[in-house]
């Protein structure tokens, strides 16, 4: 039996992990990558934990990748973060300070909320510039060219066609044979088109100068609002180098919180003066915009690949309706290609 499938036990673990007795250990489901469970030590400390699912085929070894990269950032003053406590490296068990604070709620996002994340994009920005850093991991399926970003969907594609094709799954396979790949391939010639415009060569690598830090999966979503009305940003589990134009338009283009135009413009505007070195920044993002988009069409479809869905079983702790949550993703799919469709030439906004 090991610790995942026996609470007594994972209690046991976490208590030598923490040296402290644990009151109760709560289980939160979710459609995540790992498992989470809020441990309370007693009324007034608790801990928050991620059991991270253990899969051969992870080659970034999530767990390293967020417990390092929050340790890294905690120790450089970094304090919009849940401080990270203690990581097992042989159970791939994190557990970090739990932080008391409620999710993003659309209707009430502010000017200052902005200025928040901002602020944030600056201080890793700030850390970016340090020549000690360089040893820190590339961000998530990181692309440093816009001929990357391209072959990047196009594997992406392939699989899960070939999967469609050979399962038999005629509503994703009707999906993206006649929405997505004729989309595709429009704004992708656009994108073509307008980097020989702005003379952004395609194969070219971004200098590692003008490359940041990033949480890399960015948005409101991964955040929640502490009782004093401040931001802490959580998820770090794709942290690393990246190009700063994946991270404004992840930013816009999240698919669970669509901002209002005016709180776009004003990310926008602030982001780019953080990288004013970089003089090809809002030209790129007009181009790869609408090609992260894409991107986020596809994620949305993992579900449908085995090795995908079971780790959101895993994540859930339990069992999963999967046609139903694929049908619920596709119609996802479908929306934000509407999206992309619809305002790929309306940036920068």
């Amino acid at each position: 039996m090991d610790i995942y499938s026996d609470s007594k036990n994972l209690k046991r673990v976490l208590e030598k992990l923490v040296g402290e007795k644990i009151r109760s250990l709560l289980n939160i489901p979710h459609l995540g990558n790992s498992r989470s469970y809020i441990a309370a030590i007693n009324n007034s400390l608790r801990y928050f934990v991620k059991v991270y699912y253990l899969n051969d085929k992870d080659l970034r070894r999530k767990s390293v990748v967020e417990y390092q990269s929050l340790k890294f950032l905690w120790d450089k003053g970094i304090r919009t973060i849940p401080k990270p406590i203690v990581y097992d490296k042989d159970n791939k068990i994190a557990v970090f300070e739990y932080v008391y604070g409620a999710p993003i709620d659309k209707e009430k996002i502010r000017d200052s909320d902005i200025d928040e994340v901002v602020s944030f994009i600056k201080d890793l920005y700030s850390l970016s510039k340090g020549s000690k850093n360089g040893d820190l991991y590339t961000a998530s399926e990181a692309c440093f060219s816009i001929s990357e970003i391209i072959e990047n969907l196009n594997s992406r594609f392939r699989r899960l066609h070939a999967f469609a094709q050979d399962n038999k799954e005629k509503d994703l396979s009707k999906f993206l044979s006649l929405k997505f790949l004729p989309a595709f391939k429009k704004i992708e010639e656009w994108c073509r088109e307008k980097s020989k415009r702005y003379k952004i060569e395609l194969d070219k690598k971004l200098p590692k100068t003008y490359r940041t830090l990033s949480p890399s999966d960015f948005g409101f979503d991964n955040c929640l609002r502490r009782e004093n009305g401040h931001l802490v940003f959580l998820d770090f589990e794709y942290f690393g180098w990246d190009d700063p134009a994946k991270m404004i338009s992840d930013f816009l283009i999240h698919p669970k919180i669509n901002l209002p135009d005016k709180f776009k413009r004003k990310f926008v505007e602030d982001a780019i003066k953080i990288f004013s070195r970089d003089k090809k920044l809002k030209e790129r993002l007009e181009v790869v915009f609408p090609l992260f988009g894409f991107k986020w069409c596809l994620i949305m479809l993992n579900e449908y690949l085995p090795e995908n869905f079971q780790r959101r079983v895993f994540a859930a702790a339990g069992p999963l309706d999967k046609k139903r949550i694929c049908a619920v993703q596709l119609a996802k799919a479908k929306l934000m290609l509407k999206r992309i469709e619809d305002s790929y030439t309306k940036l920068p906004y």
